[in-house]
């Protein structure tokens, strides 16, 4: 099974959002650009994806195709489906 929604861990405060969550408005020095706030903290644009495997919170630096559909997964996860055990 695969977390459905991304989620976003802030540097700043290490609270996990899901898409949705996160705060968005205009960059004040930049009105062409939106940028995301942290709900938790309010940090301004402080996020890492974080792995889809439900009660991970380990940065995702995988992206791969799975039976599920595509995945995104910290190293570990990743290791572990190559060995058959994910």
């Amino acid at each position: 099974m695969i977390a459905t929604e991304t989620r976003w861990k802030c540097k700043s405060c290490w609270h996990i959002s899901v898409t949705a969550q996160l705060l968005r408005g205009k960059n004040p020095f930049n009105e062409a650009d939106i940028i995301s706030g942290c709900p938790k903290c309010k940090g301004v644009e402080g996020f890492y994806e974080v792995c889809d495997e439900p009660g991970c919170t380990t940065a995702s630096r995988t992206g791969w195709k799975s039976g599920a559909g595509y995945r995104r997964t910290c190293d570990a996860h990743s290791a572990a489906f190559r060995k058959g055990k994910g």
